[in-house]
C-alpha cells in the first residue's frame, strides 16, 4: 500500500484541453518511485487519474533524464522543436 504521507507532486504539464500529465514521487511496497500519470477532468471539473502513466524506480531517474534530453535534441535536429 502506498504511504500517502511520502507522496509528493512535483509539477504538471497540460497535455491537451482535457488532460494533464502529473509528475510525482512516491514510496510503494518498499520502493521509491517517480511517476508520470495522466489526469483527466471529470464532468464536475475535478482531476481524476487515468490508467495512462508509468512508475519507475528513482534510481533510474538520471538515465531517464539523459534519454529525454537525447529525445529533445533529436526532435530539434529534425525541426520538430525550435
Amino acid at each position: 500500500m502506498t504511504d500517502a504521507t511520502n507522496d509528493v507532486v512535483i509539477g504538471s504539464v497540460r497535455k491537451n484541453a482535457r488532460e494533464v500529465l502529473v509528475v510525482g514521487l512516491q514510496h510503494f511496497r518498499g520502493h521509491d518511485l517517480v511517476g508520470l500519470r495522466v489526469f483527466a477532468e471529470d464532468g464536475a471539473g475535478k482531476r481524476v487519474p487515468t490508467k495512462a502513466g508509468l512508475n519507475v524506480r528513482v534510481a533510474l531517474l538520471d538515465d531517464l533524464i539523459a534519454l529525454l534530453v537525447k529525445a529533445r535534441d533529436e526532435a530539434r535536429s529534425r525541426g520538430m522543436l525550435p
